[in-house]
């Protein structure tokens, strides 16, 4: 870790003081540093191409290994960032992610969200968003009310699940 930084206390008062894996604050802090920097505008242009400051992370870990023991403690230090809310369907998702572009998305138990996008009507959608959503592609939905497109859309997003489980949520393919 850099010495002096946000990371390097951080992961220093997780090793003094507890016997989590420095992984997850690792994760949990990066994810966090990344929504900041997204959420202001951060970027570098390598070949006249714009990078975003995106991480998608996945954590893998056993269950009480402290996953979301770390992310509120980290979330304590760090103080208030917007987090991205837990959409119940494809079309919430859109329309969260209209109102809270460029925010961070934190999730317990992914592997069982991404089972439920093969299980749940009402999610499927969602699976082409997340594609369009990684390639920072327009996203665009019609409702009964008014239509939404999102320009430029990005999220950081940090899944956890347990890793016994996740083989059996998420197919090799």
């Amino acid at each position: 870790m850099p010495p002096d930084t946000f990371l390097d206390v951080v992961t220093s008062a997780f090793r003094a003081q507890t016997d989590i894996p420095l992984e997850l604050p690792l994760a949990v802090t990066m994810t966090l540093v990344s929504g900041r920097l997204l959420r202001a505008g951060c970027g570098i242009d390598i070949n006249g191409q714009r990078i975003k400051p995106i991480l998608w992370t996945l954590a893998l870990a056993a269950s009480g290994a402290g996953k979301s023991y770390v992310l509120q403690r980290v979330l304590d230090i760090a103080g208030p960032i917007e987090l991205f809310p837990d959409p119940g369907s494809a079309a919430q998702f859109v329309q969260d992610l209209a109102a809270h572009n460029r925010s961070v998305w934190v999730r317990d138990e992914f592997g069982q969200f991404l089972k439920s996008l093969d299980q749940q009507t009402h999610m499927a959608e969602l699976r082409d968003y997340l594609l369009r959503l990684y390639d920072g592609q327009t996203i665009s939905r019609r409702t009964k009310s008014d239509p939404i497109s999102i320009q430029d859309p990005a999220l950081v997003i940090l899944g956890t699940t347990v890793l016994e489980t996740f083989k059996d949520c998420v197919s090799p393919e």
